[in-house]
């Protein structure tokens, strides 16, 4: 039996507002706070991930933090209809990943990724550094350079090479973070 066409109007999802030429704040959940990375391989999975999509969808990626239950990340899609398809892209691949691993079934996020616009450079450099004192806010790390799986390891040791720089008026904001 179909559901009346009234619940279906009441249950479509909201079309995201996304403004061209934007960074944004993007943030996935696990599902009920599970940890959505057991081990060193899952970390090292979605960050091949976000090298794969960041490329198909040429999405430049300023800043990440991978903790156990939430991805971080700072993105800046070079066209608005890419963000939702590199979001999918990583989202629905590394769900796999994670179900085929740990025999799992059903859902791994806990919802859609949430995106929130970044408004000028100020707000981006805070931004990146807010998402790469997690680690040490949440006492995994004493230090954001120690915490493996974080864009401020990759920034200082270029260990991954997936960080774009950030640039504004000439100036280099990657020397300036810290």
């Amino acid at each position: 039996m179909n559901a009346p066409s009234y619940w279906r109007v009441m249950m479509s999802r909201m079309a995201r507002f996304l403004k061209e030429g934007g960074c944004y704040y993007v943030q996935a959940q696990g599902r009920r706070y599970q940890k959505i990375f057991k081990m060193n391989s899952d970390y090292e999975r979605y960050i091949q991930l976000l090298k794969k999509y960041k490329m198909q969808f040429r999405v430049s990626l300023h800043a990440y933090c991978l903790t156990p239950t939430t991805v971080r990340l700072i993105v800046y899609p070079q066209n608005t209809y890419t963000l939702p398809l590199f979001m999918q892209g990583i989202n629905q691949s590394y769900a796999l990943f994670f179900n085929r691993k740990y025999n799992g079934i059903g859902k791994v996020w806990e919802q859609r990724y949430k995106s929130t616009l970044i408004n000028g450079d100020q707000e981006l450099f805070a931004c990146i550094k807010s998402i790469e004192f997690v680690p040490v806010q949440e006492k995994r790390s004493r230090s954001p350079v120690e915490y493996l799986w974080s864009s401020c390891t990759d920034r200082v040791l270029s260990s991954w090479g997936i960080i774009d720089a950030v640039s504004s008026g000439g100036i280099n904001l990657d020397e300036t973070i810290y």
